[in-house]
Formats: structure tokens, sequence, C-alpha cells
């Protein structure tokens, strides 16, 4: 394996587990404790003095940034925007995406969907200043702030030469059952940058748990690998503090159609 800088650094198995980037402020880029903690206390001092807030990205950030302001700003005009005609596009049950969209209604978030923006806002996300969007349906809204809650990017552009070709068009890295990329044994990949299930922590850690067992298979002369088994379609989204609603994965025991949906809020 040889970096960026001409170094080469030998190893018997690679592991590639380097995540995803997002847009602020679900993450930041600033590597600086220092100066991150400038960038949040700058947005929330620019958030605080804003009326109206637009929201671009009805999925689990979205929804649940949209929680949260409303929650300490019960007052500021919220609008959730997606070009999908549902909150929380993907593979979860309708009941899910029903009770989401039945809370964020009641705390008096506006929702526009299936529409998207004819241009994208003059100001960058975070930065207090007023302006005017419209849908390519002809709705226009009025703003003062705006973030972007879409957006996930697999950190895997630093692979060249033979990994490269495991990398698909949207940077996520292709990996098989037991992990591993194709063509290469000794290579495994897991977590959000790879494909072998949803972007969340837990899923993660079952994975490093597969690949850690594979290595030492391998490592002992071992063929017979485990395979990573998938829990099926899991997430838990909040809004505020008493609120939000999340589908169970499945687990070893239940079939796919026993994964139950449960809702969180004030009183239940």
């Amino acid at each position: 394996m040889v970096t960026g800088s001409g170094q080469e650094i030998a190893a018997d198995y690679i592991v590639l587990a380097t995540g995803s980037r997002y847009p602020f402020p679900a993450k930041t880029d600033i590597v600086d404790t220092h100066h991150a903690h400038e960038q949040v206390r700058k947005t929330h001092q620019a958030l605080a003095a804003a009326d109206r807030v637009l929201l671009i990205g009805a999925g689990p950030v979205g929804i649940e940034l949209a929680g949260e302001i409303h929650h300490v700003w019960p007052d500021k005009s919220i609008v959730l925007l997606d070009t999908a005609e549902e909150v929380l596009g993907g593979p979860y049950k309708a009941e899910l995406k029903t009770e989401l969209r039945r809370q964020l209604e009641d705390a008096g978030v506006r929702l526009l969907l299936g529409s998207p923006l004819l241009q994208a806002p003059p100001t960058e996300p975070g930065d207090l200043g007023t302006f005017t969007v419209t849908t390519e349906a002809g709705t226009q809204v009025t703003a003062d702030i705006w973030f972007r809650c879409y957006g996930v990017v697999p950190n895997s552009d630093f692979l060249g030469d033979s990994l490269a070709s495991a990398r698909r068009s949207d940077g996520f890295i292709e990996v098989g059952p037991t992990l591993q990329l194709a063509g290469q044994p000794t290579v495994f990949a897991l977590g959000d940058l790879s494909t072998a299930d949803a972007k969340m922590a837990g899923f993660a850690s079952l994975q490093a748990a597969v690949v850690a067992d594979n290595i030492n298979r391998l490592a002992d002369g071992q063929t017979d690998l485990a395979d990573y088994q998938s829990m099926g379609v899991g997430i838990a989204v909040p809004i505020g503090p008493t609120g939000g609603a999340g589908q169970f994965p499945r687990t070893r025991r239940q079939s796919s159609g026993e994964r139950s949906c449960r809702s969180s809020r004030a009183g239940t």
C-alpha cells in the first residue's frame, strides 16, 4: 500500500473504514477543535437571530434539525423542503413516515414536498441573510437562514491503483457478503464507506466484528469465512427531546414482517 506522499506501508490485511462526510451542521470538516467550536457558536448565533428557517432535505437530518429548532425557538417559522413526495425517503415503513409527518405538522413545521427549487439560495448554509427562493411548482419561500440537510459523501477518493476499481460511481466501496473487495481477498471495507448495509454506527460495529473474525480465520489458514448478516432496515428519528419515531430492524428470531414501528412523544 502506497500513500499519497509515496510512502509504502506493508500490511498483510487492510481494512477500509474511513467513513463519510456530510454538510455542516450534521458534521464539520474543520479538524481543529477550537475552530470547530467557533463555527458552531457562530452558526448558533445566526440561527438565534433568524425568524424564518429553510431546511432543504426531509430525511433524518432535516427532520431532526427541524425538531431541535422548534424545541428551542417554538415561534420560529420552519420550512422543510424536499424533492421527494414524502418525508424520510427510503425503504422505511409507511406508518413511520406518516407518524413523523404528523409530529412535524403538529409542531408547525411547513412541509414543501415533491418539487425542487428553481435556484439555490444566494447565501451560504448557516449564514444570516434574508432571501426568497421559488420551487418548480411556483411556491415562494422567504427565509433568513438555510441549511443543507442532504448529501452524504463516502471518504473513498484517496484510493488508487488496484483498489480504485472497487469504487462505485457514487464513491461507495462495493463489498461481498464477507465484506471483502472483489478480487482483493485481504482487503475489507465496512461502515459508511461500504455498500454492506445502512449507514448506522451500530451496523458498523457488527461489521467490524465480522471483519475481525474473518481476518483471524485467514491468518489461521482457513478459507471458510463468515458472512455479514444484515438485520434489515432500522432507524430512530427524534423530533425534539420528547418526540420522534423509529423502526426496529429485525432480530435473528424475527421475520421481515415482524419489524415494528414505535413513536415517542410527550405523554406516551
